[in-house]
C-alpha cells in the first residue's frame, strides 16, 4: 500500500517537474534514479586489473598510498563526465550519492577485508570552498555506512 502510494505521488511530481537524465537529458522512468537505462549502460566500470597497473605506475615509487578504489573509466563525453561536472558544478549533490551508493556496493568486500577503521574525508580541490567541504562530508557519510 505504501509503495503503491509512494509510486503515485512520483508519478505526479514527475509530470509535475519531470526529472531528466544526467547523462543525455530525456525524462527517466520510473525505476529510474539518475541515469536511463541506456546511459546507465554507458558507464564502464574499471577493470581489477587496470587499476592495478595504475597504482603501479603512479603511487609505488612514492609509497604514500596502499590501496585505492576506482568504480568507474572517466572518459570525455560520458555519462560519468556529465555527472561528476554536474555534482562539482551544479551541487546536485543526490548524484554523489548515487555514486557513492556504487562504490560501496562494487567494493563491500575490499572495504570489509582492508580492515579500514576510519575513513577521512578529503575536498576535492585545494582552495577551500564550502561545496568542497559539503561533498566530502557527503562521500564520507556514504561510505562510512
Amino acid at each position: 500500500m505504501k509503495i503503491a502510494l509512494l509510486k503515485e505521488i512520483r508519478l505526479i511530481a514527475d509530470y509535475i517537474l519531470p526529472r531528466l537524465c544526467v547523462g543525455c537529458s530525456i525524462k527517466l522512468k520510473l525505476n529510474e534514479e539518475i541515469f536511463c537505462s541506456f546511459c546507465e549502460n554507458k558507464l564502464l566500470e574499471t577493470e581489477e586489473e587496470d587499476l592495478h597497473k595504475f597504482f603501479l605506475r603512479n603511487f609505488l615509487k612514492y609509497n604514500c598510498i596502499d590501496y585505492f578504489i576506482s568504480a568507474f573509466d572517466f572518459e570525455k563525453d560520458n555519462p560519468i563526465q556529465k555527472g561528476l561536472h554536474s555534482l562539482k558544478y551544479e551541487g546536485k549533490f543526490k548524484i554523489g550519492e548515487y555514486f557513492g551508493k556504487k562504490i560501496a556496493t562494487r567494493f563491500k568486500n575490499d572495504i570489509e577485508n582492508y580492515n579500514i577503521n576510519c575513513i577521512i574525508p578529503v575536498p576535492l580541490h585545494i582552495t577551500y570552498h564550502p561545496f568542497w567541504h559539503k561533498l566530502s562530508h557527503l562521500w564520507h557519510k556514504i561510505l562510512s555506512v
